[in-house]
């Protein structure tokens, strides 16, 4: 269920089984699609944070992906959360940050 943390700020509860071990990711709202060409050389900022149980660990996946003009950017930061612990991130848009 998703629920608003702050104006800013939404949570979800993926815990249900089917949800496990399974990468999900969001739309960022309407007003922030389109041409973004104003967006190169700013930054998106994002949290990641996941729990698992004693033998369990975070499944891989991109952190962020961007999509447009029939083209897909990947992020994968370098530093990885541990379980249970918010990690605040952010990346900057530059071609040299995508993959």
């Amino acid at each position: 269920m998703l629920e608003k943390i702050e104006d800013n700020e939404l949570g979800v509860d993926l815990t249900p089984r089917k949800l496990q071990e399974k990468i999900t990711y969001f739309f960022a709202p309407k007003k922030y699609l389109g041409n973004q060409i104003k967006s190169y050389g700013g930054f998106l900022n994002y949290s990641i944070q996941y729990t698992s149980n004693l033998f369990g660990s975070a499944v891989g996946g991109p952190d962020v992906i961007l999509y447009g003009h029939d083209t897909y950017l990947f992020y994968f930061s370098l530093e990885q959360p541990a379980s249970s612990t918010l990690f605040p991130n952010f990346v900057e848009i530059v071609e040299q940050n995508s993959y």
